[in-house]
């Protein structure tokens, strides 16, 4: 409600002063309100669900159609101030920029298609309402926009004005010194890129709030003071039905349950072996020295059972025990840990269960949170998968476009440098992405593509 709002004014405010041209800034509105509405109204055919990540789409799709309706109107403006009529003024940027609208939105729409290689469902629909919105920003551009420019009033333009632009000094600045600035950012751009290794993938659920919600709040305190919200559970199956009254089993399960206690990332662990070693304390006059596992199976089941029948009315063992009694639950609360910590723990202590429990009892870690670190680092694995398809496709698009080998392989620097550098800097200035950072490869090599088919196609 402010935010979008506000972006959405300055963004009318930029296309006036580039423009320069109240008809054109009127145009590129109705652009970008049918491009969105189009996109979302096919999103809702398909009912597409929204979220807080597919309800970033129209503001890209607006950013792009922005893109499109500049390009066209600066030259349909250019042709006026030759000297041509209005008609032919926008045929002749039309004829000029067709072509590489046409291949930006086509490319642009590949970088985002590649979204659906994420196994984040909220980013396949981002994408693919953006590839749409993008699409339909193309075929508008080309047809409502000229339209609109024809039939509204345009001043008519100094032949003057605007000869010695700055743009244009830039240019000659440029190109008289091509091969030092080429060096110069290819060197940067690889020194850059030989910090990425830096960058640890990792994420943290807690700080996808804000510290301004009462949730992000409440976490931090209960992580804290309290015992935290992350926790792994085992589910240990012994394999034999009662066997978890069995003193070898609930040895090893004590085993257990001490060596998780020893780990750094752990604050509690819940098991049933403390319930038999509290009751056998119990059963012999609190003495310290019973407070450990009953020695025979007979005398633990007895244990077990006097446990059950003490519980109030509607409460039972299931959330510890299994209804056969062959498994017991274990479970260990954790500090605020990143994915790859999290990561880490399930894989050091899934060892621990199959080395040292071996033939005594199975098992593996399950939670949300150990759900969540794993599709993270999944997200992450197919969105670099999903980037390097693009990338490949999106060069075979311009390769057929400029009708050039040549050009298409030397579009990959442009495209995929600015990726390159950017996430060298993130290296350096944050040092870790996350599953929403991990999209961003995609992204921008749908947007930066734009720029280089432009560029390319014009020269």
């Amino acid at each position: 409600s402010t935010l979008t709002m506000g972006m959405y004014g300055i963004i009318i405010v930029l296309t006036f002063i580039f423009t320069r041209s109240v008809v054109g800034t009127i145009s590129t509105v109705a652009v970008i309100g049918m491009s969105t509405i189009a996109a979302m109204g096919v999103a809702g055919y398909f009912k597409t669900g929204l979220t807080p990540i597919s309800i970033m789409a129209p503001t890209v799709i607006m950013t792009l159609a922005v893109a499109d309706c500049i390009h066209i109107i600066v030259s349909f403006r250019d042709a006026m101030r030759r000297g041509l009529a209005k008609n032919d003024a926008f045929r002749a940027s039309l004829r000029v920029n067709i072509g590489p609208v046409f291949f930006t939105s086509v490319t642009t729409a590949i970088g985002f298609l590649s979204l659906n290689f994420s196994d984040v469902p909220p980013y396949n629909h981002y994408g693919n309402i953006t590839a749409v919105g993008v699409m339909f920003a193309f075929l508008f551009s080309v047809t409502v926009l000229p339209a609109l420019l024809a039939i509204l009033p345009a001043k008519k333009q100094d032949q003057e004005e605007q000869k010695a632009d700055v743009f244009e000094a830039l240019s000659r600045k440029i190109t008289a010194h091509k091969t030092k600035i080429f060096s110069g950012v290819v060197i940067v751009g690889i020194a850059l890129a030989a910090c990425i290794p830096l960058i640890q993938l990792d994420d943290r659920f807690v700080e996808y709030f804000d510290t301004s919600i009462e949730f992000r709040r409440d976490t931090d305190n209960l992580n804290q003071k309290l015992t935290g919200v992350y926790n792994i559970s085992y589910d240990l199956e012994s394999g034999d039905p009662g066997g978890v009254s069995d003193p070898k089993y609930l040895n090893k399960v004590e085993e257990f349950v001490n060596w998780l206690r020893e780990q750094p990332e752990v604050i509690h662990v819940n098991s049933v072996s403390d319930i038999f070693k509290r009751i056998n304390k119990n059963m012999n006059n609190d003495n310290p020295a019973f407070y450990k596992m009953p020695e025979t199976r007979d005398l633990a089941s007895q244990y077990l059972f006097l446990y059950e029948m003490s519980l109030t009315f509607g409460l039972d063992l299931t959330n510890t025990v299994n209804i056969d009694k062959s498994a017991s639950k274990v479970t260990a609360t954790l500090r605020d840990l990143s994915t790859t910590q999290m990561r880490d723990l399930e894989d050091r202590s899934n060892a621990w269960i199959a080395e040292s429990a071996k033939g005594v009892f199975s098992g593996i870690g399950a939670s949300p949170s150990i759900m969540f670190s794993h599709i993270s680092k999944r997200n992450i694995d197919s969105m670099v998968s999903g980037t390097v398809l693009s990338l490949i496709l999106i060069t075979i698009v311009l390769m057929i476009a400029m009708r050039s080998i040549r050009f298409g392989l030397l579009s990959i620097v442009p495209n995929v440098l600015p990726i390159l550098m950017g996430f060298g800097i993130w290296a350096l200035a944050v040092g870790s992405i996350g599953m929403a950072v991990a999209t961003i490869a995609g992204l921008t090599l749908g947007i930066v593509v734009d720029d280089t088919v432009h560029i390319i196609s014009k020269y």
